[in-house]
């Protein structure tokens, strides 16, 4: 994967964690039922883990370089 595409992967999931947490912030003040908030709260962990995942591979291909 070339260094552009791992940024804009990045990117997107981490304006995907942000929307999601806005979304949960709403949610909550709103009383939404509580599975409704584990699905998509289940989401914005999945996608902060695909982003520790990029950031932990570049630094190991950082390392591997130098």
């Amino acid at each position: 994967m070339q260094t552009n595409e791992r940024w804009v992967l990045l990117l997107t999931l981490l304006l995907i964690v942000l929307v999601v947490a806005v979304d949960l912030i709403t949610d909550t003040s709103q009383g939404v039922i509580l599975w409704h908030i584990l699905v998509e709260g289940s989401a914005g962990v999945l996608a902060l883990v695909g982003i520790l995942y990029l950031l932990h591979q570049q630094f190991q291909l950082k390392g591997a370089l130098q």
